[in-house]
């Protein structure tokens, strides 16, 4: 790989670690009017309530250590604009639960389980619900990666079911499950590099192909920081595909 395209690769992939390390939520546009006291207290039907989960990049399957991102869409169908929980900012919704082939629980996941991960035994003090005020036209949007709340799963075949409390100890909606897959690949090279000229960071790419060669190697990337340890839990970067053969 030339100079100028690792630079340009590297820099990319710095720039989103750094967004996932300071809070950033990709994904679908969220309206700015979120508050802690909401307007009404009016009871909406489930039924005019929409959640959705997708695969941020459309593809189900994944290479060992990629990063599992994924976009939520919370809707209103409604006319009258009201208040609901936020999918970002609470720490009990939405929760997350991952099945394996055979149907059996993985794992159950939520906010408060990313926020331990990331910042181990420290204590935060209560705070008010984060509300999002939807209507139709309006929605409430974020992006999650799997890893920020579990250790990469090994390959096999899985399934990520996802639910959202509409307001703090109300009823819940549930979206459409998604299948994805993390395939059994071999790595043919890596490489390590310093992402800054003060080595307080570093880049560590590999070329992983899947074990069927179904597709090329793709180029991985991860970022190293020692003043965030949380972007190693993020898991790798995609730096795109490469010919058969290359090396890094």
């Amino acid at each position: 790989m030339d100079a100028r395209r690792w630079l340009f690769t590297a820099g990319c992939v710095i720039g989103l670690a750094a967004a996932g390390a300071s809070g950033f939520q990709a994904g679908p546009r969220v309206p700015a009017d979120k508050r802690t006291e909401p307007k009404t207290t009016m009871s909406p039907a489930l039924a005019n309530l929409q959640l959705a989960v997708v695969l941020s990049d459309g593809a189900r399957r994944f290479l060992p250590e990629q990063a599992a991102r994924f976009d939520l869409v919370f809707r209103s169908l409604s006319s009258r604009e009201e208040a609901f929980a936020s999918l970002t900012g609470n720490n009990a919704t939405p929760t997350l639960r991952v099945f394996d082939q055979s149907g059996k629980l993985v794992g159950k996941f939520d906010p408060g389980t990313r926020r331990r991960r990331f910042s181990g035994h420290k204590k935060f003090a209560p705070a008010p619900p984060v509300l999002a005020y939807l209507q139709a036209g309006i929605q409430d949007g974020c992006q999650i990666n799997l890893w920020d709340y579990s250790d990469p799963l090994p390959p096999g075949a899985y399934r990520l079911e996802v639910s959202h409390e509409i307001r703090p100890g109300g009823p819940s909606i549930q979206a459409a499950p998604v299948s994805f897959e993390i395939a059994p690949a071999r790595i043919s090279s890596a490489a390590m590099n310093y992402g800054v000229s003060d080595h307080s960071s570093s880049l560590l790419s590999w070329l992983a192909q899947p074990l069927d060669k179904s597709a090329t190697p793709e180029i991985l990337i991860r970022l190293s920081a020692g003043s965030d340890h949380g972007t190693l839990m993020q898991g790798a970067a995609s730096g795109g595909h490469v010919p058969l053969g290359a090396r890094l």
